[in-house]
Formats: C-alpha cells, structure tokens, sequence
C-alpha cells in the first residue's frame, strides 16, 4: 500500500513540474547560442579538479527556431554528436527537453553574463554537483 501511494505521489509531483513548466521565449533561448568552452561546475565548499575549460574544444549551440536550439559536441573518438532541444521556463533554470522525446532532460541554470552551468536529470531532479560548466568563447579565442 504505502508503495502504491509513493508511486501516486511521484506521478503527481511529476506532472505538477510539467504542468507548471513554460515553452522558453525566442530571447531566451537565443541567449545559449553561441561558442561555449566547458569543464566541471564549482561546487561550494569542495575544490574543482579538472581541466580547464577550452575554447578549442568548444561546444556549439545553435537556435533552429523559437525556443528549439541544437547542442553540437565531438565525442572522444572526434566524431560529432548534436542534440536537438526544446528550451523550457521553470523559476530561474532552463530545462531543455529533448525533441525526439528522450529521458532525463537536462537543466540549465545562467551563473553569469556569459556563463551558465548544465546538469543531468535523475527522477526530476537536477544533479548540481556534476554539473557541467559552460563559459561563451569570445571571437578570439575561437580556434
């Protein structure tokens, strides 16, 4: 019995998230187009190991339309790799939910004028501590 009513709890817990989740406007999407060096988040009170982040290394964001963007990346092998992404409103963070409807959509929080951090999701809730660092390339550090 006290499985059955977690699970209700979960669900609606759930679909209050989703319910109370917007469509991103075109501006705010378009803020997370651009160039974007990465490397791991800071976490308050523990040291950042990890390399630096790198420009030459960048991951490109792209707006296809309205709040859908594009987050292209190369996997260790060198091959690319894009995500294609609807850019959603919830309080001060950014959920981007995969278009082809995928799980585990991940959050994106703006840190900065041109920073913001990207966690992974488990269960609707955003893993803050593993989260991943995104600083926009100026044009001249582009490779």
């Amino acid at each position: 019995m006290k499985k059955i009513a977690l699970t209700l709890l979960m669900a609606s817990l759930s679909t209050a998230a989703y319910a109370n989740t917007q469509d991103a406007s075109a501006s705010e999407a378009a803020w997370f187009a651009g160039s974007w060096a990465t490397g791991p988040a800071d976490v308050e009170g523990h040291e950042t190991i990890g390399p630096k982040p790198d420009c030459s290394r960048a991951v490109s964001i792209r707006v296809v339309k309205d709040n859908i963007i594009v987050r292209e990346t190369r996997l260790k092998d060198g091959s690319p790799h894009s995500v294609e992404f609807a850019v959603k409103h919830f309080g001060s963070n950014f959920p981007w939910w995969p278009t082809d409807g995928g799980p585990n959509a991940p959050v994106a929080k703006r840190t900065g004028d041109d920073t913001f951090v990207l966690a992974r999701t488990n269960m609707g809730r955003a893993d803050w501590n593993n989260a991943l660092q995104h600083t926009r390339c100026k044009a001249a550090e582009k490779p």
